[in-house]
Formats: structure tokens, C-alpha cells, sequence
């Protein structure tokens, strides 16, 4: 299974996959940023979505979705319909970026490259929690509040794990090519 996942990634990880990937990537983060937030915290009492928050305890959770009042909760179905896509998007970016980069260092680390599909899948289970909580409001959902926060947890973790890896090959992606720059124009 790794090594087929890997394999998959491979073929998508070349620069003009990464920039329809990037663009796709922007084109979310504008829908988010300039569509969806503004008008959700006009309808919600100016209140923050669940998604982006990394610290949401049973009692935050509930108290936060108290905040959104009818209108702000039926809007956020339109951010989580936004959000199916939105994992896709950032996680298969990092994913080719983390594989094409790596093209150039040791190449037995190619697993790393799985580590976004990992945040995106713990992004899905975080937002299935999110969408039951949703339904089941105004009724306690004490269990699964911590689900949720713990699977909020694993996203941003390997999320930033990945980042922090792009930035790491990024890095000696661009040593490489200099010392190659260099060597070329002795």
C-alpha cells in the first residue's frame, strides 16, 4: 500500500502539477478568506469556525457553536461543503512538493511524502466530528468533542510536519542548485 501511495505521488510530483496544485490551493484559500469567513462571521455573531481552531475542549466546542446561533450553524454547511475539497487541495500539494523535492535528496525517505494525505485524512475525521456535533447541538456531544479535538490535533501535526519538510528540502533544493550554479561557472 506505501509503496503504491508513493508511486501515485511520483506521477503527479512534477512542476506543472504543482502549480495547477498551488493554484487550486489559492483559489481555496481566497473562497475561505475573502467568501466564506466574512459572510460566516456576519451571520454568527462574529464567531471563528471550529476547523481552525487547534484548542477546542467539550466545553469550548459547545460554547462556540452556542455562539453561531441558527443562521451561523446553517451556514456552516457551506464551509463544510468547501472543506470536502480543501484537504484534496493543500494535502496533495505538500505531498508532491515534499516527493518532487526529494528528487534530490536521499530518496529512502520517501514515505514523508504520505505524511499531508495523513493530515488530510485526519482532517476529514475532524470534520465528520464537526458535522455531527453541528447535528446533534443543542444536546451535549461530550465524546465526540474530544474525537474531534483529538483528531485536530493529528491534522495540524502532520500538517506542519509537512511544512516544516518543504522548508527543509526547499532549502537544500536551492543549496544544490547553487553549488551546481557555482560549479558550472568556474
Amino acid at each position: 500500500m506505501r509503496k503504491h501511495s508513493i508511486f501515485w505521488i511520483e506521477k503527479i510530483s512534477k512542476p506543472s502539477i504543482i502549480f495547477l496544485l498551488l493554484f487550486l490551493f489559492i483559489i481555496f484559500q481566497l473562497i475561505f478568506q475573502m467568501g466564506l469567513m466574512p459572510e460566516f462571521k456576519k451571520v454568527s455573531n462574529d464567531n471563528r469556525i471550529l476547523d481552525f481552531e487547534l484548542v477546542k475542549s467539550r466545553a469550548v466546542a459547545y460554547e462556540m457553536i452556542s455562539g453561531y446561533g441558527e443562521t451561523g450553524i446553517k451556514f456552516y454547511n457551506y464551509i463544510q461543503i468547501v472543506d470536502i475539497f480543501y484537504p484534496i487541495a493543500y494535502s496533495l500539494l505538500l505531498a508532491a512538493l515534499i516527493c518532487y523535492l526529494l528528487k534530490s535528496a536521499v530518496s529512502r525517505f520517501k514515505y514523508v511524502c504520505l505524511f499531508p494525505l495523513a493530515g488530510a485524512l485526519f482532517d476529514y475525521a475532524e470534520n465528520l466530528g464537526i458535522f455531527l456535533m453541528l447535528r446533534i447541538y443543542p444536546k451535549p456531544f461530550h465524546s465526540i468533542a474530544a474525537a474531534a479535538h483529538a483528531m485536530s490535533i493529528l491534522k495540524f501535526s502532520f500538517i506542519i510536519l509537512s511544512i516544516l519538510i518543504v522548508i527543509v528540502l526547499g532549502f537544500n533544493f536551492i543549496l544544490k542548485f547553487i553549488k551546481h550554479f557555482v560549479s558550472t561557472q568556474v
